[in-house]
């Protein structure tokens, strides 16, 4: 009777404890809003980068993305890196 007793205090500690988790809170999945209720946040699109490598062994890509600094900040660091092979 006493082991029932301790596993089902057991059981309701730990049901306790789960009511109050916040699931993705703290990785910035979700964020609350006004209202109480928790939405989903919209991820970023990623730069699309489109490697070429002609016969000649020179490199040329094409960028997309949605925001200008992301897909400039791309660009740098291709640019750079194609810098280094040539060396």
């Amino acid at each position: 009777m006493n082991k029932r007793i301790c596993l089902l205090v057991i059981v309701l500690l730990f049901f306790v404890m789960s009511c109050g988790y916040k699931g993705g809170a703290e990785d910035g999945t979700f964020k609350e809003g006004r209202d109480n209720r928790i939405l989903q946040v919209i991820p970023e699109k990623p730069v699309r980068i489109e490697l070429r490598r002609n016969s000649k062994g020179a490199y040329s890509w094409s960028i997309r993305g949605e925001k200008a600094d992301k897909i400039i900040s791309a660009d740098r660091k291709l640019r750079a890196y194609v810098k280094e092979l040539n060396k």
